[in-house]
């Protein structure tokens, strides 16, 4: 018969105490995250309307909090699963599924925000103008309208909500910048003289406010040049649409990385009295990098509103490029796809491809994001419609999601709303598998 030395006893001893007094300390861990009070609250302005959080200690900011795992079984799932799927056994987190074998850690929240600040008018008259005359008097109500519409006072208001909620990341649809020449030749020669530049008004009126904001990528979309005939007479007029990600700056809780963004292919061909007009939309991309080496991937669109076809193709597009990743992924945007199932199937679409609408697990009310009139003066909220969404796949938990420029107070000193959509901000953990 084989016998330990005293050594090999010693040494046996001391692994398993050790490996004991490890296994109490991990059920001590968890145990104080599950009873004790919390530990930390996120201060959310109450004109904010966030869904509640659950009660219960979310000590969710730290990175010391793990939590065993167990093979997951069909019968208790509430996750999309495969043979790799584990389930968190203890705390908050208990029926949530990730891929580890071992332990859940939770990452620190971020929050995110996705607003349509509008272009500020509505240019379906162009395209419905039958003659040159007509078409150049479109063009220039609508450059009127955009400067009755006064980005400059709306992202004032855009500011404020940013102010009080401090997002860490920011997708925006939208983002015009305009500009004229004189004498108008059309497209022949590119305006440059800049008008109105809606991305660098929004940074300039955080900067006064002490917060900065830098954009990460800049994506146009539409770019179109077209003479319109305004008081002092014809003048050349160009408007470029841009997607935007704007990152809160000396953020430490993460790295950004693997920027992206292009125009779709699929896009809405249009006739003009001066010849065909092509109206492209884009996507913007960012992948986020956390302490422990969590990665996830923030993506921000605004697809295509007139067209059924062109939009879905436009989010075929969306999941076969930035969506098609092991990483987690979260949509932003405005999707131009009613949530309640009319109109178009792009929010169906996005569901079947596995995502979800984080709306639909804390956001509390009808989440209406759409429309206000063109030009933004009427009384009441005209919100209607849920057609901007946070959308997610991957191990994510939504800790709140509400709505912002949909109140009363949020109007401007001349009663402009900040947008004919309301934004959303979400915060969300993504559950680590990493120990």
């Amino acid at each position: 018969m084989y016998k330990l030395t005293i050594t090999e006893l010693l040494s046996l001893a001391i692994t398993i105490f050790g490996a004991t007094n490890m296994m109490a300390l991990q059920g001590v861990v968890a145990q104080n995250y599950y009873n004790n009070e919390q530990l930390y609250a996120d201060h959310y302005p109450p004109s904010i309307n966030y869904g509640e959080e659950e009660e219960g200690n979310d000590n969710s900011y730290s990175y010391n909090n793990y939590y065993p795992l167990s093979p997951s079984s069909p019968s208790s799932s509430n996750y999309p699963m495969d043979v790799n799927k584990y389930e968190c056994q203890k705390g908050q987190f208990e029926g949530f599924f990730v891929s580890s074998p071992k332990f859940c850690a939770i990452l620190p929240p971020f929050t995110l925000m996705t607003w349509n600040i509008y272009q500020g008018a509505d240019l379906s008259p162009l395209f419905n103008a039958t003659t040159p005359s007509e078409f150049v008097t479109a063009v220039g109500s609508a450059y009127n309208r955009f400067q009755a519409t006064n980005f400059g006072e709306r992202a004032d208001s855009i500011a404020d909500k940013i102010q009080e909620t401090r997002p860490d990341l920011i997708g925006l649809q939208e983002v015009i910048l305009l500009r004229t020449q004189i004498p108008p030749d059309g497209p022949a020669t590119p305006a440059t003289n800049i008008t109105s530049d809606y991305l660098q008004i929004l940074i300039d009126t955080l900067e006064e406010r002490g917060l900065i904001y830098e954009p990460i990528v800049v994506q146009n979309g539409t770019d179109i040049e077209v003479p319109g005939l305004i008081s002092t007479g014809l003048v050349d007029i160009r408007l470029t649409d841009r997607d935007v990600i704007l990152a809160r700056a000396n953020n430490k809780d993460f790295t950004l990385s693997n920027i992206q963004g292009a125009q779709f292919a699929a896009k809405l061909p249009l006739t003009s009295p001066f010849g065909p007009i092509s109206i492209p939309h884009s996507w913007v991309a960012v992948d986020v990098t956390f302490d422990k080496g969590d990665k996830a991937r923030i993506v921000s669109t605004h697809l295509e509103p007139l067209s059924p076809i062109i939009q879905g193709l436009q989010a075929d597009e969306l999941l076969k490029g930035p969506g098609n990743t092991h990483l987690p992924v979260v949509f932003v945007g405005d999707f131009n796809s009613n949530a309640d199932g009319t109109g178009t199937t792009t929010y169906t679409k996005l569901i079947d491809a596995g995502f979800i609408d984080a709306w639909t697990i804390k956001g509390k009310g009808n989440g209406f994001t759409c429309c206000q009139a063109d030009d933004l003066l009427n009384k009441d909220s005209s919100l209607t419609e849920r057609t901007d969404f946070v959308m997610f796949r991957g191990d994510f938990k939504v800790k709140n999601i509400g709505l912002v420029g949909n109140s009363q107070n949020d109007r401007t000193i001349s009663g402009l709303w900040p947008s004919d959509h309301a934004g959303i901000v979400a915060t969300l953990k993504l559950i680590s598998d990493k120990y």
